[in-house]
């Protein structure tokens, strides 16, 4: 009996056993899931993160594979991944498939020619110009595929007066450019070749491949003891890492974990520097100043039209600007007398302090974004007699509807000057900030914070690193607050998918604000054209500029902002390109922004 009995009794306890174990492995299998989950996605960002700054390692293997980068590991609606899907299709680029090494086959803007269609033709305002653009190798033979990156503008230095062009690309090594002619007298055409196509190729591949070529540093401080690590949002495995992924819109941005300090004690982040060695032997050839960066492309024939006067003409009085039917594409404005004249809206002149005061009285102004944003922060500070802060007061010495009436010191080294004491320096960083400048008797605050990482500037405090979408939801905003957004320059050496998602989370926080306080001003500023060598053009091309630019206007362009458009105002301009434009080029940005601020003294065309 006792032989017949055993095998009943454990039977049960046998599968019983077993069961246990097979939920067990399921229940640290999924626990693992999830802790790794916390690092990747939005929703586990938040949910997860029971402390501020999690540690982990990144898993060795696969060399191919040793790259983290948290802005692959993101979880997109079915609308968001559509919408994703769509602007990078907008974005795909004419290049050729062939493997094309050899420098002499590249694109020679020296060999390549420009022709004026219908040159003869009695042109005047409002009509279409159109150029023809053939390129050929070094060794003279035509170009038989596109994907050359061109930029093309008409002008007349005699007036200072120029605009942009729009460039097709035909993909067989022949471009159409199309210009509408908006003044009389002689015009003249510029064709620059900014990057071969093979120079694209390159630049292409860096984007997608080499994320982290711009490296980034933070340092950790515990008393006396301080360490430095590495900084980015790709980094290679193998080693511990800080996670600082924001909570609220699951921005990844990780860090080493120093050696001997924990992730909490992080004190500053700057940029660490700029990878060498990113091109094959014969790539550097695609990349030459005064061969192939930003080279004129010559005509065949005559490189101007004669313009004669007609009925439609240029009022310079109202600055309004009447055109033929014939055109079928418009600027969205260009430069007469060096003023920027807009195809789109009218354009006040604030060109005394008087004006920018009565047009800001009782506002209060952000500025959110980069360098080039900052330059019109510096350019309202300088223009105005105001008080600089280079770090504002606490948050709570305004008061919640951010009128001025009841701004007070937050300190007695916080004090208002007399303007004529000039800038008061606090102890922010140079060209870093946060600043701000009051005019107490107008009521007149303007604000200026740069965004949050990847931004490559000297040193920022690490509780400075703030998101623009954070800081937007902050801002009450109403009929006196007005918010001004430039972020473009800090994301081209990534892949467009890390800016689509930055631009997603501000445009959620700008829809937010328009929801709760419609009478908000919220303007956008566009990228910008600038000077580029072989170097630069690595890190910083106007290629990518142009590609995220394109990104910008198509995620805001059923959001009610308005625009400054940068891009075609500093490619218009006589003056040399540069990241920073000229003060002429900065006033008149201002003037745009001005006028889109003080709605009511401005006449939509």
């Amino acid at each position: 009996m006792r032989k017949t009995m055993w095998p009943h009794m454990f039977r049960p306890q046998f599968w019983y056993m077993t069961l246990a174990l097979v939920v067990l492995f399921f229940l640290i299998r999924n626990i693992y899931k999830i802790e790794h989950l916390g690092y990747s996605t939005v929703s586990a960002a938040n949910q997860l993160h029971s402390l501020d700054h999690q540690t982990f390692t990144v898993d060795g293997g696969d060399p191919a594979k040793l790259m983290y980068c948290g802005y692959q590991h993101q979880f997109l609606t079915a609308q968001e991944e559509a919408e994703e899907k769509a602007l990078l299709n907008t974005l795909k680029w004419p290049l050729f498939s062939q493997d094309v090494s050899d420098f002499f086959r590249s694109t020679d803007p020296s060999k390549s020619v420009f022709v004026i269609m219908r040159s003869e033709t009695k042109f005047i305002i409002g009509s279409q110009l159109e150029i023809l653009v053939r390129m050929s190798d070094f060794e003279g033979r035509p170009k038989k595929y596109g994907g050359d990156y061109l930029q093309a503008r008409i002008y007349s230095p005699l007036t200072e007066t120029g605009a942009v062009g729009k460039v097709v690309d035909h993909q067989n090594g022949i471009y159409t450019v199309i210009f509408t002619i908006l003044w009389e007298g002689i015009v003249k055409v510029s064709v620059l070749l900014v990057h071969p196509s093979e120079g694209i190729k390159v630049l292409k591949r860096l984007r997608d491949e080499k994320p982290d070529r711009v490296f980034f540093r933070s340092k950790f401080r515990s008393g006396t003891f301080t360490e430095s690590t590495e900084c980015n949002l790709c980094l290679p495995g193998g080693h511990p890492v800080c996670n600082y992924t924001d909570r609220n819109t699951g921005e990844p941005w990780f860090c080493y974990k120093p050696k001997k300090l924990p992730c909490d004690t992080r004190v500053s982040h700057s940029k660490g520097g700029y990878q060498k060695g990113l091109l094959t032997e014969e790539e550097p050839l695609f990349f030459q100043s005064g061969i192939n960066i930003k080279v004129p492309i010559l005509s065949s024939g005559p490189d101007y039209v004669m313009v004669e006067p007609s009925g439609s003409k240029v009022r310079a009085k109202n600055t309004e600007t009447t055109a033929s039917d014939k055109a079928t594409w418009f600027p969205s404005g260009f430069y007469f007398n060096d003023t920027w004249v807009s195809m789109r809206y009218s354009i006040q002149r604030f060109n005394n302090p008087e004006d920018v005061t009565a047009c800001l009285q009782g506002k209060v102004v952000h500025f959110f974004g980069d360098s080039t944003i900052r330059q019109w922060f510096n350019y309202l500070t300088a223009f105005l007699p105001v008080v600089l802060y280079s770090h504002p007061p606490d948050q709570s010495a305004t008061s919640k509807s951010e009128g001025l009436d009841t701004l007070i010191p937050v300190a007695s080294t916080q004090g208002f000057l007399r303007a004529d004491l000039g800038e008061f320096d606090l102890g922010s960083p140079i060209n870093v900030g946060p600043y701000m400048s009051v005019d107490t008797k107008n009521n007149i605050m303007l604000k200026f914070r740069c965004h949050g990482p990847p931004i490559r500037f000297s040193s920022v405090s690490s509780s400075e690193l703030r998101y623009i979408a954070n800081e937007l939801d902050g801002i009450e905003g109403g009929l006196n607050t007005v918010v001004a957004i430039s972020i473009w320059s800090h994301f081209s050496t990534f892949p467009v998918e890390v800016y689509i998602r930055r631009l997603r989370n501000i445009r959620k926080s700008v829809l937010r604000m328009l929801n709760r306080s419609p009478d908000t001003v919220i303007v956008i500023k566009t990228a910008n054209v600038q000077e580029l060598g072989p170097e630069i053009s690595l890190f910083n091309s106007d290629w990518f500029s142009f590609q995220l630019d394109m990104v910008m206007r198509k995620m805001f362009e059923d959001v009610n902002v308005f625009w400054v458009d940068a891009w075609e105002m500093t490619l218009a301009h006589h003056l040399p390109h540069n990241l920073h434009p000229q003060p002429v080029i900065i006033k008149n940005q201002i003037d745009v922004f001005l006028s889109h601020v003080c709605l009511r003294n401005v006449q939509d065309v």
